[in-house]
C-alpha cells in the first residue's frame, strides 16, 4: 500500500478591512480627512469602539473615477440626469454634490452645477488614490 503525501497550498488573503489609521497611513492624509473622505462612499464601520474602513469600496470608487466624465453641453444638467450621468449610488451622490457646492434650486427643480462637480471630483479622487495602484 501507498501513502499519499499531502499538498499544502498557501491561501492568499486580500485584507478588505484597514484600521482608520492604517488606511489613512495608506492613503497618506490624516485620519480626519479620510473619514470624511470615506463617510460618502459608505466605506466606515464602527464595531464598538474601533472604526474601520473598507479599502475595496475605495477601490471601487477609485476604478470608477479613472475614466470619470460627465458628457453635457450646458454648464448645468438637472439633478436627476446628473446623477445617472455620473454612475454612482444616489446617497453618495448626494453628499458629495452638496460637498462641492455644486447644487442649485431654481423654483422647485435642483440643477447640478457640472464644472464645479468635476473639479471637486477630480480633487476628491487625488486625495485618496496615494495608496491604491
Amino acid at each position: 500500500m501507498s501513502t499519499r503525501k499531502r499538498v499544502r497550498c498557501k491561501a492568499v488573503l486580500i485584507k478588505r478591512f484597514y484600521t482608520l489609521e492604517e488606511a489613512a497611513q495608506t492613503h497618506q492624509v490624516s485620519t480626519e480627512k479620510l473619514l470624511e473622505l470615506a463617510y460618502p462612499l459608505g466605506a466606515v464601520y464602527v464595531i464598538g469602539k474601533r472604526t474601520l474602513i473598507n479599502e475595496s469600496k475605495i477601490r471601487d470608487f477609485l476604478e470608477k473615477g479613472l475614466g470619470f466624465e460627465i458628457v453635457c453641453d450646458a454648464e448645468y444638467m438637472p439633478y436627476a440626469e446628473a446623477l445617472k450621468a455620473v454612475g454612482i449610488a444616489g446617497k453618495e451622490f448626494e453628499i458629495i454634490a452638496h460637498r462641492a457646492k455644486s447644487v442649485y434650486r431654481v423654483g422647485t427643480t435642483l440643477y447640478v452645477n457640472i464644472n464645479e462637480f468635476r473639479q471637486y471630483m477630480k480633487n476628491y479622487q487625488e486625495q485618496l488614490k496615494y495608496g491604491v495602484e
